[in-house]
């Protein structure tokens, strides 16, 4: 049986995970926590999957959580509007076919006008949270009678049916970890097993000899755009249910975090690295240490925040670029 290395990056990024849950134990937090505090941070695990979708294209993607607010509020407020409430099929497939097109506007802003992809997506960014912000404002008030219950249906109301769909357990397992272990199979399975999936990579590792292999670079970064709409839209959905709220102000989370967690899970900037599976050790570092300085320095605590993860990232970075060096 073929046994496959792990490179320095990836060995790295283990390491990493296994000494920041080391920390968190040490903080007083138990390793039965562990399984506890991955589930609560499982819509991460899809946005770093999306995010490096796009790193791994020589791209990059700032607009991540514009996407996930527009994309939600936008289909909870359609949704409404059609009366459909109780169709959870609709809300879900409104949810993710947004994020995609979403993602295909960067795609067109990036691929078709040969944008700076930093520079385009700090635009949406701009765009994506405004429009949420402008819908959120003129619509919130808008609501109607409960034909079965007295009181009002407001249009951003999380139906009960997807926190019930959300919280279903088989054989005591989370209904989020046969999520997470599907749709990691799967992307395995497309990135190694498929044509398609080794063009995304020979695109990520050079567009130039990929292009002279007659690839159309164009045609695969379109691809790695849909596929982060499509991650994006499902970390979304997962979003709203765990935290229980559609409030923007919640939805426009820290636009550097799905990056922060693509470049612990190993991802490059330069393009060429899929670590798929590797992204969970990637979000585990990120909550275990978000865990730890919610312990060492409760309360308000942005400041402490910044300085221990910028930390970190130092310490990851020069260990991950000497021991790639080395090779």
């Amino acid at each position: 049986m073929k046994v496959t290395k792990l490179r320095p990056e990836e060995i790295t990024t283990v390491l990493l995970a296994v000494l920041s849950v080391v920390l968190l134990r040490l903080s007083g937090i138990g390793f039965d926590y562990i399984p506890h505090l991955l589930l609560n941070d499982s819509y991460l695990i899809f946005l770093t999957l999306g995010t490096v979708f796009i790193l791994s294209v020589s791209e990059i993607d700032i607009s991540t959580f514009g996407i996930v607010s527009l994309s939600v509020l936008g289909a909870l407020y359609i949704n409404y509007e059609l009366g459909s409430n109780d169709n959870l099929y609709t809300l879900i497939g409104l949810i993710i076919s947004f994020s995609v097109i979403l993602s295909l506007l960067n795609a067109f802003l990036v691929i078709r006008l040969n944008w700076d992809s930093i520079l385009a997506t700090i635009a949406t960014l701009s765009l994506f949270s405004g429009l949420t912000l402008i819908i959120y404002n003129m619509t919130y008030l808008h609501s109607r009678p409960n034909a079965e219950h007295t009181g009002m249906i407001r249009p951003y109301e999380i139906p009960a049916d997807l926190e019930r769909l959300l919280e279903y357990n088989f054989l005591s397992i989370e209904i989020n970890v046969f999520l997470i272990a599907l749709i990691m199979i799967l992307v395995s399975v497309f990135i190694n097993r498929t044509k398609l999936g080794l063009k995304l990579m020979a695109v990520g590792q050079s567009s130039l000899s990929a292009s002279y292999c007659s690839i159309n670079v164009a045609a695969i970064k379109l691809t790695s755009f849909i596929l982060a709409g499509l991650m994006y839209g499902v970390g979304g959905i997962l979003y709203i249910s765990d935290f229980d709220t559609t409030n923007p102000g919640y939805l426009a989370g820290d636009i550097v975090i799905p990056i922060m967690c693509a470049v612990l899970s190993g991802a490059d900037i330069n393009g060429g690295r899929l670590p798929i599976i590797f992204t969970i050790a990637g979000v585990v570092t990120y909550s275990s240490l978000t865990n730890i300085v919610n312990v060492l320095i409760p309360g308000n605590n942005a400041d402490a925040y910044s300085a221990f993860f910028g930390s970190f990232l130092i310490v990851y970075l020069f260990v991950r670029y000497k021991t790639s060096q080395r090779r």
